[in-house]
C-alpha cells in the first residue's frame, strides 16, 4: 500500500542535546546531560493537504499532536495543531529541522517560535526546561466514540474533513453522529486527516463541552455536548499503554532488550504477512488498511483465542483502522492483561473474539513443528518473479517435488493452496507454514488461462531430496535456464541465497534511490539524522537469513523496515516507544542478490540505509 510519509503518527518528545564541541554522526556521546533543553511535545509530520489548510508557506515545520502537561510548551500556551516553522531567527528547511534548530539551546534559555495557529501566523516566547519525570498516569481519559470509516474516494483533495463511524451508547451517538458523518471542525478547529481528530480529542478534558461541525450529505450540521470518560484499571497513561504485535521475521522472534519501564507492554503474539492497499481490494476487503495474520506465536493471547494464518484484522473494540490509525496505533491504547476484541475476516466471513492481551516480557516459542530442516513440508515451487496484477504468481517447478508429481509446469500461475488465495509471494510461505509434511495438499492453478485443481500428500525436504537431484543446500544455480531456479531450505518456499557466500554492504541511500523508489510509488527519505550505536548486519549460515543489530540510545517510537529494490516492504517490526538494543534475523535473501533499503525511523528521526 502506498502510504504517503507526511501523514505518518511520529509521536517524540522534544528532548535536545546541547551542541559541545565538533561531533560526528558516527559516534553517539553520552546522553545525560544535566543542561539538555526539553519542550515536551509529540510531534506528527504534516501532510500536503494540512499544510496548505495551515496557512504557512514552509512545509519543513513541525505539527504538534500533544503537549505535555507541565512541560515548557504547555507554560508557554502551546496547544494541539500548532504548526511550529522557526525558533528566532532560525527557520526549518530542507536541511534543518527543529531538533537540529533546538540544538542551539540549552534548558533555562529563552527563544521566541514562530508559529501558525488555524491558519494565522503567531509568535510565542518559550523558556526551554529540563526534562522532568512526569508521568501521565491519569486512568480517566476523553472518549468521544468514533473510528475513521473507510473511504473508497481517491481524491483526498476535494475536501475537508473525515468520515466516521460511530460507536453505540458513546458521546458522539449521543449528540447525534451517525455513520458516514464527516467531521469537519472540532472547538472551531478544523479536521483535515485522523491525526487532526486524535490530537483534539486527546486534549479535551472527560466531560467538557465540545462541538463538532459535520456535513451529512449535502447538509452542513453542529453537534454540541459534553465529551464521554473511560477508565480502565490497567491504563497507565499514553506512555506507557504500548503495543508490540510481535512483528519477527518469519522463521525467528526478535531478540531485543526492553527499557525497564516497558514491562506493562501489551503483545499480541502475531506475525504479519504481506498486505497493501492494492492487495486488500483485490481480497475482496472493504477496508484496505487492515492486518494479514502469517502466522501465530504458540501461548499468546492470539493463539489462546483462535486466531489464525490468513486472518484479516481490521479493528480493536470500538476502533477501527483507516490511513491515519494503524493497527499497532489502536493497540498502543492497551496494556499487557486487558481485554479486548479482535474484528477480522475469516475466508469472507467477518467475525469477532475476545483476546486477553499477553505481556511482551513473558517467553515465547516460535511456532516450529519441524524438529530440524528435514521434517519441512517441500512444494517444490520457486519464483519466477513475473507479476500478474489480477491472477496469481507465476511459479517454476523442481524434478521429483510434490508439485511436479501433481502435474504442475513452469510458468503456471499458482492461485490458491488449501483453499487459501494466492497474490504473491508472501501468500505462499503463510500457506505452506500452516502445512505439515505427510498431510494432503491442495491447490489451484492456471495454465493458458484455464483453471486446474490438484491434490496431493505433500514431501518433507528429506523425501524430496531422495527423488530430486535438486540444490538443498542454499547454492543458487549457475545454470540461469534451469527450471529450478532458486534452493532453499529453512523456512518452507522462501526462495533465498546462501546468505554464507554474500557479502552484506550497508551504506547511506542517495537521492538516485530516492528517485528509484519513487518510481515504484514509494517514498523513502535518504536523512540519517537518527543517532545509533553499533549498527551491523551480518550473515546467520545456519538459517540461511542475515541477523540486524543496532542500539539506540534515545527513547521514541520506533520502526524498522526492509523493502526490496521493487519498493515491496519484505520486513517490518513497529516496537513502540524503544530505546537499547536491537537483534532479529531478517530474510532479504528471498529475492535473490541485489539492492535492498532499511529504514530505522525513530519519531522524525531516520537511519535510511543502502544493503547490497
Amino acid at each position: 500500500m502506498k502510504r504517503i510519509a507526511t501523514i505518518a503518527n511520529l509521536f517524540l518528545l522534544l528532548c535536545l542535546l546541547p551542541i559541545s564541541g565538533k561531533t560526528t554522526p558516527a559516534k553517539y556521546e553520552n546522553p545525560l546531560y544535566p543542561d539538555r533543553a526539553y519542550l515536551g511535545v509529540h510531534l506528527a509530520e504534516i501532510s500536503e493537504k494540512r499544510q496548505r489548510s495551515s496557512g504557512a508557506d514552509n512545509v519543513y515545520g513541525s505539527y504538534i499532536t500533544r503537549v505535555i502537561p507541565g512541560s515548557a510548551a504547555e507554560k508557554a500556551g502551546l496547544k494541539p495543531l500548532d504548526y511550529v516553522v522557526g525558533i528566532d531567527q532560525h527557520k526549518a528547511d530542507e536541511d534543518t529541522d527543529l531538533h537540529e534548530i533546538l540544538e542551539i539551546y540549552e534548558a533555562g534559555s529563552e527563544a521566541t517560535l514562530h508559529l501558525f495557529r488555524q491558519g494565522k501566523p503567531m509568535d510565542i516566547k518559550v523558556t526551554f526546561g529540563p526534562k522532568s519525570n512526569e508521568s501521565e498516569s491519569n486512568k480517566t481519559r476523553s472518549f468521544l466514540g468514533i473510528s475513521p470509516a473507510d473511504e473508497d474516494d481517491e481524491d483526498d483533495d476535494a475536501t475537508v474533513g473525515v468520515a466516521v463511524d460511530v460507536t453505540r451508547e458513546s458521546a458522539a451517538a449521543a449528540m447525534g453522529l451517525q455513520d458516514g458523518d464527516v467531521i469537519t471542525a472540532i472547538n472551531g478547529y478544523t479536521m483535515i486527516d485522523w491525526t487532526d481528530i486524535s490530537a483534539i480529542i486527546r486534549s479535551l478534558e472527560p466531560e467538557s463541552e465540545v462541538t463538532l461541525s459535520i456535513r451529512r450529505n449535502d447538509e452542513t450540521l453542529t453537534k454540541s455536548g459534553k465529551m464521554g470518560k473511560k477508565d480502565s484499571e490497567d491504563y497507565t497513561g499514553w506512555n506507557n499503554a504500548r503495543t508490540f504485535w510481535g512483528w519477527f521475521s518469519w522463521s525467528g522472534s526478535g531478540n531485543w532488550k526492553q527499557a525497564e519501564d516497558q514491562s506493562g507492554d501489551a503483545f499480541l503474539g502475531v506475525n504479519l504477512g504481506t498486505m497493501n492497499k492494492e492487495k486488500a481490494k483485490r481480497l475482496g476487503f472493504s477496508n484496505a488498511y487492515g492486518t494479514y495474520v502469517s502466522s501465530v506465536i504458540p501461548g499468546t493471547g492470539a493463539a489462546k483465542a483462535g486466531l489464525q494464518a490468513f486472518d484479516y484484522i481490521y479493528g480493536v473494540d470500538e476502533y477501527r483502522v483507516g490511513e491515519g490509525q494503524s493497527l499497532s496505533f489502536i493497540l498502543r491504547k492497551f496494556s499487557a492483561g486487558q481485554k479486548a476484541n479482535i474484528y477480522f475476516i475469516r475466508k469472507g466471513q467477518e467475525r469477532n473474539v475476545s483476546v486477553t492481551l499477553s505481556s511482551k516480557n513473558e517467553d515465547y516459542d516460535e511456532d516450529d513443528d519441524w524438529e530440524d530442516d528435514c521434517d519441512r513440508p517441500f512444494l517444490g515451487v520457486s519464483q519466477s518473479h513475473q507479476t500478474y496484477a489480477d491472477k496469481g504468481v507465476e511459479v517454476n517447478i523442481v524434478e521429483g517435488s510434490t508439485a511436479k508429481e501433481m502435474g504442475m509446469k513452469a510458468g503456471d500461475l499458482l492461485t490458491s493452496i488449501n483453499g487459501y488465495p494466492i497474490i504473491d509471494w508472501g501468500d505462499i510461505t503463510m500457506a505452506l507454514g500452516t502445512i505439515k509434511a505427510g498431510s494432503t495438499v491442495s491447490v489451484d492453478y492456471l495454465r493458458e488461462g484455464k483453471k486446474v485443481s490438484a491434490s496431493k500428500v505433500i514431501k518433507s525436504v528429506c523425501d524430496a531430496r531422495k527423488s530430486s537431484s535438486y540444490n538443498f543446500n542454499f547454492n543458487r544455480s549457475e545454470d540461469k535456464d534451469k527450471e529450478e531456479g532458486w534452493a532453499f531450505k529453512s523456512a518452507p518456499q522462501i526462495v533465498r541465497v546462501n546468505p554464507a557466500n554474500v557479502k552484506a554492504k550497508m551504506e547511506d541511500m542517495d537521492k538516485e534511490d530516492v528517485d528509484k523508489l519513487k518510481a515504484q510509488g514509494v517514498t523513502m527519505p535518504a536523512i540519517n539524522n537518527l543517532r545509533l550505536e553499533k549498527i551491523n548486519l551480518f550473515p546467520n549460515p545456519t538459517k540461511g537469513l542475515f541477523r540486524l543489530q543496532f542500539d539506540l540510545p534515545e527513547k521514541g517510537q520506533t520502526e524498522v523496515k526492509v523493502l526490496n529494490a521493487a519498493g515491496r516492504t519484505i520486513y517490518e517490526y513497529e516496537l513502540g516507544n524503544f530505546s537499547g538494543e536491537f537483534s532479529d534475523e531478517v530474510d532479504i535473501s528471498q529475492n535473490g542478490v541485489g539492492t535492498y533499503f532499511l529504514q530505522i525511523r525513530q519519531g522524525d528521526k531516520y537511519a535510511s540505509k543502502r544493503l547490497q
